[in-house]
């Protein structure tokens, strides 16, 4: 039986739809601080400000699957790292 792999990759600018998109969605919103819906641009303005260096470390987990790689969403303590 196949399993999943699954990993963890540094987000960068190239993530920032898909980051926008999740940090928009109800339930992300409902559980944000901020739970008012995020302006693109202004989404943009603060990923790359916490992809500077020395600000901090956001990740993508991807899992792959019989040879595909899926980008997917883990949740948790923010303060570690988005699971």
């Amino acid at each position: 039986m196949l399993q999943d792999k699954l990993y963890l990759r540094h987000a960068s600018m190239e993530d920032a739809g898909l980051l926008y998109l999740w940090r928009n969605e109800d339930e992300c919103r409902k559980n944000s601080v901020n739970t008012g819906y995020i302006e693109y641009d202004s989404h943009c303005k603060w990923l790359s400000g916490r992809l500077s260096p020395g600000c901090c470390s956001i990740f993508i987990c991807m899992r792959e699957y019989m040879g595909e790689t899926v980008r997917k969403p883990l949740r948790g303590d923010n303060r570690i790292l988005n699971v």
